[in-house]
């Protein structure tokens, strides 16, 4: 005969669905704030308390609604029990709804006692658990194992209204670090969307910490005080962004490009999509070196150490989407197949909004493992990169990823180029609304005149649609081309004639006013003989280069590191003898490898590009010259050998393009070298490691860019790697004004 029988529960479980599920200590505190935010708690304080000096008890009080005993007993010992699934037909919106976020206080201590006492009440209840109890007795039911509650009058009135949890025989070792970045991990609790803003107030207290935050002068590195949220001071950043949303009904999506403050287009469009995503919000800003810089100043981290795009449901975060580390969008795989056409995680930062009308985003059970998979999770990685295309198109397109402008700047625009961006979102939706700003109309209208374009007067037009202003633009742009067409192009070839004779002339006033250090025509007479010498130099120079990357394989064990240095002054050398057969007799200055020149350096290291570094050569070479007169005493030949080293690199790096940039700071040359080949290695750890002797990533011997700091320091100089973009490779090297050995 059948009869019923009942599941059995073991006190393993409280492990299991505790400090085992919850592996990160700040989760487990992001846990009990989004519980106190649920009980409508609008001021969150986190205490630290003291012993011996060192951190012994956490306490996280709230002003929340409290809890009576019957709440206790029915609500907060159900395990898996959330009261919150009950009230889903109100309009609040909660943040968990699990039952289990509670076990967040197992994963911080073996001790928890909870206080706690609703409004209009004189009643109170205290909870204690010694979760060390439930521990290595699983055959024990963890129902059997019992908890202690007392509910007493507070006679004097001392309890205040809310939950005071209190945790003991703590887990982990909390120190000043750990403290902080407690709270830099806070400041991204909270979206910075304005419903969300102000939702609650989290401040922290460790009063032995006090001493050391008076000697800060940043709020990111003091302990104690009111956590903000930085995330929306960042975002406040000039930049190039895309704001998107859903309306709450799913019918329309609407977007706007802001370009450093200035709206560039408004789309609204009917959703045919996405119809799963009511009420989803977007706010995505393309981390450009300028802003990557101001965000250092202001959190003094990097953007690839703070996190990219950050997603929030109801205002509060899922992580662990936005990570440094999360690639949630699997952006960089995309990015792999095109460095300079497609973003990566580095390239973005901002956030997205969830709301309670889009149903279906389910948090694991694992707090920090973001969604369970499900339809409209699939939906919202295919919205946003409808939407990140919409910014990357623009970015790398529109602007050619953007100059390093501080304000908006409308000539970097490339107007034509963005109207086929806008023509193709007019072409995927027949009942799309686009809006324009003016510069956009006048910016066509002047492209229009100046290029006799009958494309750009057509796109004109179709924006001067119901807009009277704009509709006599139209006829003046359209006067001006029959105007330009009737024009016969005698002025033009005036013109041209006359450009001609003026180049012609400043260039002959060029080099008769200034030295070149390396004529265009040998005048020994004996040329032939030293052409023949400096041939065979070049080969004894490409033997040993050839030698010296052969030892360096024997070599990989490591462990000659004399023989290593020896190996590395034999190519110093060949690069020597290689650079200085190359200019041979071509030179108005000491080859001698014992007397230097004091010279404008700049100038000697352009002549020598611009002299053996034609159209015809394997990389091309480009030159900007903004130093003036800085002179420097040196050797020729090290110089030479210095430039070769950074040319030879960017070959190897499968480098089409070498940038030489010359700039006087406080009166010291600075001088950039960027290249646009592969980059860095993504296994580089410490970026000083490419100067180390014998360190290579690209199957050379390791020793060019060893050689080029110890040049640059010789020369009392500095050199650091600008990684900015981690689709090129940038090198700064700066030598001081008049120095001499």
């Amino acid at each position: 005969m059948k009869r019923n029988e009942f599941f059995k529960v073991s006190s393993g479980i409280k492990s299991i669905v505790g400090k085992e599920l919850i592996t990160d200590q700040n989760v487990a505190v992001f846990e009990l704030v989004k519980n106190s935010v649920d009980a409508d708690a609008t001021e969150i304080l986190l205490s630290f308390e003291y012993l011996e000096n060192c951190i012994s008890e956490i306490i996280i009080s709230d002003n929340g609604n409290g809890m009576s005993e019957d709440d206790i007993l029915n609500k907060w010992l159900f395990l898996a029990y959330s009261h919150k699934k009950e009230n889903r037909k109100t309009s609040k919106r909660y943040l968990g709804a699990k039952g289990i976020g509670r076990f967040s206080c197992d994963r911080l201590g073996e001790k928890v006692e909870i206080t706690t006492k609703q409004k209009g009440t004189k009643l109170y209840s205290t909870l204690e658990v010694d979760w060390s109890r439930f521990e290595g007795v699983d055959q024990l039911e963890f129902s059997k194992i019992p908890v202690q509650i007392e509910t007493r009058e507070d006679i004097n009135n001392s309890v205040p209204t809310g939950t005071v949890i209190k945790i003991t025989s703590l887990r982990d070792k909390w120190d000043r670090e750990s403290l902080l970045r407690l709270k830099r991990s806070l400041t991204k609790l909270v979206s910075p969307d304005e419903l969300y803003r102000d939702i609650v107030k989290i401040s922290i207290k460790a009063e032995l910490e006090n001493d050391h935050d008076k000697m800060q002068q940043r709020d990111r590195d003091i302990v104690n005080g009111l956590v903000r949220n930085d995330l929306y001071e960042v975002l406040r950043i000039k930049s190039v962004s895309l704001q998107s949303e859903v309306s709450n009904d799913g019918k329309v999506i609407s977007f706007q490009l802001i370009d450093k403050g200035q709206r560039v287009f408004k789309v609204s469009t009917d959703n045919s999509e996405y119809e799963s995503l009511q009420g989803v919000k977007m706010d995505i800003f393309f981390a450009s070196p300028s802003v990557k810089r101001s965000f250092l100043d202001i959190m003094g981290m990097a953007t690839a150490h703070y996190g990219n795009i950050f997603v929030f449901k109801n205002g509060f975060r899922i992580l662990p989407y936005g990570e440094p580390a999360n690639d949630f969008f699997e952006m960089n795989l995309r990015k792999q197949q095109g460095t300079g056409r497609y973003f990566g995680t580095r390239d973005l930062l901002g956030r997205i909004d969830i709301m309670e009308a889009a149903s279906g985003f389910i948090e694991a059970s694992s707090r920090d493992n973001g969604f369970v998979q499900t339809r409209q999770v699939e939906q919202l990685k295919k919205y946003f990169f409808s939407m990140m295309k919409i910014l990357e198109g623009y970015v790398t397109k529109v602007i050619d990823w953007g100059k390093d402008d501080i304000e908006f700047n409308a000539n970097r625009i490339n107007i034509p180029t963005l109207i086929k961006q806008l023509t193709g979102l007019d072409k995927k939706n027949e009942n799309v609304t686009l809006e324009y700003d003016e510069f956009l109309v006048k910016g066509l209208a002047k492209a229009a005149v100046q290029n006799s374009d009958s494309f750009a007067l057509e796109q004109i037009k179709k924006l001067a649609i119901n807009n009277n202003e704009l509709s006599r633009l139209t006829d003046i742009v359209e006067s001006k081309l029959r105007d330009l067409r009737e024009e016969k192009t005698d002025t033009q070839k005036k013109l041209a004639e006359e450009a001609a004779k003026r180049q012609k002339l400043e260039t002959q006033l060029d080099d008769s006013t200034r030295q070149n250090f390396f004529l265009q025509s040998a005048v020994d007479s004996n040329v032939d003989k030293l052409k023949q010498i400096i041939h065979l130099n070049m080969i004894f120079a490409t033997k040993i280069d050839a030698i010296v990357a052969s030892v360096f394989d024997l070599l990989a064990s490591g462990k000659e590191s004399n023989l290593k240095e020896k190996v590395a002054g034999i190519q110093l050398w060949a690069t020597r003898i290689y650079s200085l057969s190359n200019v041979g007799a071509k030179t108005n200055f000491s080859l001698s490898s014992d007397k230097q020149i004091n010279t404008d350096l700049a100038n000697f290291i352009n002549d020598y590009l611009q002299s053996y570094y034609k159209a015809n050569s394997k990389i091309k070479v480009h030159v900007e010259n903004l130093a003036d007169n800085v002179s420097i005493t040196f050797f020729a030949s090290e110089i030479l050998a210095l430039v070769e080293n950074l040319i030879s690199n960017a070959t190897k790096a499968s480098a089409k393009n070498i940038f030489f940039k010359f700039t006087v700071v406080d009166g010291d040359l600075v001088i950039d070298v960027k290249d646009d080949g592969k980059g860095l290695h993504p296994d580089i750890g410490d970026i000083e490691y490419i100067f180390t002797l014998g360190y290579s990533k690209t199957g050379g011997s390791g020793i060019g860019l060893y050689q080029v700091k110890n040049i640059v320091t010789k020369m009392d100089g500095r050199i650091s790697v600008l990684n900015e973009h981690d689709y090129s490779f940038v090198l700064r090297m700066e030598v001081k004004n008049g120095y001499k050995i």
